[in-house]
């Protein structure tokens, strides 16, 4: 997957505001950008569907926080799980994966994406 960057690959004017302009394309096939996040707290974790230890626990505790934390303040934060296997996690296996391990779809900006690929 290749990561889908603008000409210059950052945004901002000033130095010290400079964030890399970069987006992912989520588990539904849209794309996730940087700007979709903004005002919003984001939590990112990095998994990989065919992950039998860590993954699916990480997953579904960050599943579980998000009923927790309820339609008032929940609706402020963004969880993202950025796939580290690309090439295996098409959109419909994540999507399958996030089903299996407590996250309904269809998904919103929060749904699970696909981590840029740099050099191709």
């Amino acid at each position: 997957m290749r990561a889908h960057e603008p000409p210059g690959g950052t945004s901002g004017s000033r130095g010290s505001d400079r964030r890399p302009t970069f987006s992912l394309t989520t588990s539904d096939g849209n794309r996730l950008s940087l700007a979709d996040l903004r005002g919003k707290i984001v939590a990112v974790t990095f998994i990989y569907a065919t992950c039998v230890d860590t993954c699916p626990l990480l997953t579904a505790k960050l599943a579980s926080l998000r009923e927790q934390l309820g339609p008032d303040f929940g609706a402020n934060v963004s969880f993202v799980a950025i796939t580290v296997d690309p090439e295996r996690d098409t959109p419909e296996i994540l999507r399958d994966y996030a089903v299996a391990h407590g996250r309904t779809i269809p998904a919103g900006p929060s749904s699970r994406a696909r981590r840029p690929r740099s050099g191709r």
